[in-house]
């Protein structure tokens, strides 16, 4: 096997830095955005999310230009990191979110003829029950 072109050796050391350079928005993205969420800091959390997907997405780019290069495995293990956090994240947005809808929906009671907790609706049940006042 032949050893690369000096040209195509430099043109892959090149296109390698920009990954670390990447990679590294990306992860100090995902710090800035983990530190929000335990801030409490919600502006801080909405400007780490959007700063995490701006990163993300010119890493999606690069990606595609990049089709065909290989990249080093420790380069590989921080995207895959990287990914491990962003799931992360979206599970915990997603446990929020549906603790947020549970309480609001006990705190806020519809007033459904089929809820609990609504009124008692004219009909013969209520009949009856007037009955017996």
């Amino acid at each position: 096997m032949t050893a690369p072109h000096p040209a195509a050796r430099h043109q892959l050391q090149v296109a390698q830095a920009a990954w670390q350079g990447r990679v590294s928005l990306i992860e100090e993205a995902l710090n800035r955005l983990d530190e929000a969420v335990a801030s409490g800091d919600t502006q801080a959390v909405l400007d780490g999310a959007q700063a995490l997907q701006a990163a993300l997405t010119q890493g999606v780019q690069d990606a595609r230009l990049a089709v065909g290069q290989v990249l080093p495995s420790e380069l590989l293990q921080r995207l895959t990191w990287a990914q491990q956090r962003v799931s992360s994240h979206q599970t915990a947005v997603t446990r929020g979110r549906v603790a947020a809808e549970r309480a609001l929906s006990v705190l806020l009671v519809r007033e459904d003829a089929d809820s609990t907790y609504a009124a008692p609706q004219p009909g013969m049940g209520g009949r009856v029950a007037a009955a017996y006042r």
